[in-house]
């Protein structure tokens, strides 16, 4: 490349042209950063001035809201409630009746709820009799068409059975 002492010449001059003087320190030292000189320092630069204000907004923030919740209850109570159009209308008698009609209620559903137990019950009662039935049908040896009608029978028995017990139920309720 051919350019090395081209380059180390300028270099030569611009540090006559830059750094006259010799590099030395004077003056002081600088100081060597330590972390638990900082800590100290920002331990004492903590002001109670900052938490004394903080406290006392909210304080007046506590004492604003009990305020306003007097002068609302004050007002409140001073409100006269007026039914307009229905004088004659007892309260008491109608929250009675409501409150009869909901017992009566309950006590309509939970006989609704039994009824529809004891129902399910019966039916498979019947359910499980009739399968017995054919079962029966089927362990004893008889000709294909005579095992067919008694299954069908059976089966038309049950179908009558089932219905009679649900119409049944069904007045009950």
């Amino acid at each position: 490349m051919g350019n090395e002492s081209k380059v180390k010449k300028i270099g030569k001059k611009s540090k006559n042209i830059f750094l006259k003087d010799a590099l030395t320190v004077t003056g002081e030292k600088p100081k060597v950063y330590s972390l638990e000189d900082e800590y100290a320092l920002t331990k004492k630069n903590k002001s109670r001035k900052f938490f004394w204000y903080v406290l006392g907004f909210v304080s007046l923030l506590i004492f604003n809201a009990v305020v306003i919740k007097f002068f609302v209850e004050r007002n409140s109570r001073k409100m006269k409630i007026q039914i307009g159009g229905s004088g004659d209308v007892r309260f008491t008698e109608i929250f009675n009746t409501a409150e009869k009609n909901k017992n009566r209620l309950s006590s309509i559903r939970n006989k609704i709820s039994g009824l529809n137990n004891t129902l399910q019950r019966e039916v498979q009662k019947l359910k499980n009799k009739f399968a017995r039935q054919r079962e029966q049908a089927y362990k004893e040896k008889h000709s294909s068409k005579k095992e067919k009608a008694l299954i069908s029978r059976i089966n038309k028995n049950e179908k009558e059975s089932l219905a009679l017990i649900r119409k049944d139920f069904e007045k009950k309720r």
